[in-house]
């Protein structure tokens, strides 16, 4: 039997120059506008995205929204249930904001309806634009240089695990794209790292974070049967916006059973209609 608190979906849409309170729409307090949206994630350094539907948002809105600069707005989206709360889905740069219209509504007395798309990325302006020439002295490590190019990115310092404790005896230089400096120096250790809600992590191949693992099954939410894959196994639950790439993940369910590591994590949800899923990839630990 399904778990009573995952239902009553409420979402919490903010768009705006980052840093601001933006524009902020939200249905906790009544039915609010319909959204719909699709949120995707991986382990790697592919930034994550977010496509998201808005429907009959205001003359007003539409014109503030038509003013973006996508070189300094951003996105944040949250949701959940109304027993357990909001969390985190994703928030990234804006990269597009368009109005069309969308056909007309079951009462044409009431006009046509109106559809504004939003995308955005997750860090995407820090991979492109941020390119590195600095040097480093003797006896600096490892974890200096990532803080380094972490803060060179504008992104916080999340799980970082398998780093050398020893330090560089000549110095260290960088010179070139963050995002290549950072491939260079996982790859050596056996390291991947990405970029996850504007925190980057670091973690060995085949780890994940250290949290407690998410359990997953017919009384948590889990929909339908997971299925098994090459390296692990896919399966789909209600919205659960607390999994994230890398998180540990305590599968339950009728036919598999045991501890994975979040892959690929996908949110989908639409408040007017049945979607309001995670589907996730998962390997095995």
């Amino acid at each position: 039997m399904a778990n009573p608190e995952l239902f009553g979906r409420i979402y919490q849409l903010t768009v705006g120059p980052a840093g601001s309170e933006g524009r902020r729409w939200a249905n906790q307090a009544g039915p609010g506008l319909r959204i719909r949206f699709k949120v995707s994630k991986t382990g790697d350094a592919t930034p994550n995205k977010a496509e998201i539907d808005v429907y009959n948002l205001s003359a007003d809105s539409r014109q503030y929204l038509d003013s973006y600069n996508p070189k300094t707005w951003a996105v944040r989206l949250s949701a959940g249930y109304q027993a357990t709360g909001l969390q985190l889905l994703f928030t990234g740069s804006l990269e597009l904001a368009s109005n069309e219209k969308a056909g007309h509504r079951a009462s044409h007395h009431q006009g046509p309806d109106w559809m504004t798309k939003i995308q955005s990325k997750d860090g995407v302006h820090s991979y492109r634009a941020v390119v590195l020439s600095d040097s480093f002295g003797p006896s600096t490590s490892e974890e200096a240089v990532i803080q380094h190019v972490a803060k060179q990115l504008g992104v916080t310092i999340g799980t970082i695990k398998g780093l050398s404790k020893a330090k560089y005896n000549h110095g260290r230089a960088l010179s070139g794209a963050a995002r290549y400096e950072l491939d260079a120096l996982c790859k050596s250790r056996g390291l991947r790292w990405s970029i996850q809600d504007g925190v980057l992590q670091i973690l060995p191949i085949g780890q994940g974070l250290d949290l407690t693992a998410f359990v997953i099954g017919p009384a948590t939410g889990l929909v339908g049967s997971p299925e098994r894959t090459e390296t692990g196994v896919k399966f789909t639950s209600l919205l659960q916006g607390g999994i994230n790439p890398g998180r540990l993940i305590q599968l339950e369910s009728t036919y598999l059973k045991g501890l994975y590591i979040a892959e690929n994590v996908d949110h989908t949800g639409d408040t007017h209609d049945y979607p309001w899923y995670t589907t996730v990839d998962a390997i095995r630990v």
